[in-house]
């Protein structure tokens, strides 16, 4: 995991998740909250969850209102836990600068 402006993301190794395995998840069943919402994403930039049409999968997942709703509520710990990240990184930097 690495961070990027305040937001935890799951690092990349020649364009495929770290945790792919002879293309299967070798942390399946502990696989983050947002692997388990793929291919539904959350666009920050338009504000909403949109398919990824990236994924070769895409047509064989029906994405309907339960998956919405858990994604907008995943979206929601992640903005908070956000927050939390930058407000305590701001203290350590006014911490740091009065030291």
């Amino acid at each position: 995991v690495k961070e990027d402006d305040g937001w935890l993301v799951l690092k990349n190794k020649k364009g495929q998740c770290v945790f792919l395995e002879d293309g299967l998840c070798s942390v399946y069943a502990y696989r983050p909250a947002g692997c388990r919402t793929y291919p539904l994403v959350y666009d920050n930039e338009k504000c909403k969850p949109l398919l990824d049409l990236d994924c070769p999968y895409k047509d064989e997942f029906p994405i309907n209102e339960q998956h919405t709703k858990q994604l907008a509520s995943l979206v929601d710990i992640l903005i908070s836990e956000r927050k939390e990240r930058m407000k305590s990184l701001k203290n350590l930097k006014n911490h740091q600068k009065d030291a």
